[in-house]
Formats: structure tokens, sequence, C-alpha cells
């Protein structure tokens, strides 16, 4: 028996177009900032994860990524060195002042973006996206692995 691609009603093209529409709107988001994408996503990391070691943290980070560890620790260091965080290698993660302030107003201008696109959508249907695109994800994961 062979396995065919299936005939999404909607496109392959659409999940594409969304995904960089969304890049953009982040994009936008970050201008300013100091940051590129990935080091947002690793400023989110550090916050979610204050306490934590570093080395636990890359880990996390490298998995995310999917470009090792040398990647993940260069974007955990170039925050230290930006005084986002804790630049003691030795020390749990820890965001400073400076970090704390930026993360806040990022996440703040993200969670407002995200709530003018998805805000007046019905909880039903997003519950069903957010299940679809867990299993995709998920498909997409034991694909790398």
């Amino acid at each position: 028996m062979s396995t065919t691609t299936p005939d999404l009603p909607f496109g392959a093209q659409l999940i594409g177009r969304t995904e960089k529409s969304l890049d953009a709107l982040l994009k936008r988001v970050l201008v300013g900032s100091g940051l590129s994408e990935p080091e947002y996503v690793t400023l989110r990391v550090c916050s979610d994860r204050e306490g934590e070691q570093r080395a636990d943290l890359t880990a996390q980070l490298a998995a995310a990524f999917r470009q090792g560890e040398d990647h993940a620790a260069e974007l955990v260091e170039r925050l230290g060195n930006a005084g986002m965080i804790n630049p003691d290698q030795a020390a749990p993660v820890e965001l400073t002042p400076a970090g704390r302030e930026l993360h806040d107003r990022l996440v703040a201008e993200t969670d407002a973006v995200a709530a003018r696109l998805w805000g007046d959508l019905p909880g039903g249907d997003l519950a069903v996206t957010a299940r679809v695109l867990t299993t995709v994800l998920r498909r997409a994961a034991n694909e790398h692995a």
C-alpha cells in the first residue's frame, strides 16, 4: 500500500503564507529591540526557566531550534553579553532588570498582536486549531528524529 499526500482543502501554500505573515509581524514587533527572532525566543525561554542551570536551558533550546547545543549556548551568551540575563556562566539563569523590562514590553506587544489575530475566534475553533497544530508539530518532531 502506498502513501499519498493528502489533498488539503485549503492548499499547503496557506500554511506557508500564514507562517511568513506571522514571522513578519513578529519582526515588526522586534524592530528597535536589538533582538533577532531566535534571541527573542531565547529571552522568553530564559524568563520561563529562571533559576535553572544554563546546561539544562541550552539543552532545551537546542532541541527547540534543532541546531545543536553550541548554537543554543551562543544565543544564551549573547543575551548575557547584552545585559539581558546574568552573564555568569556558572550561575543559574536570571533576567536582569533590563532584560525583564524588554521581555515584558515585547511580550505585551506580541500578546496584543495575537489578540487582534485570534481574539474573536470561537473557543471551539481555537481548541480544534490547537489540537491540529499540536499533532502536526509532534509529527514533524518525529520526522526530525
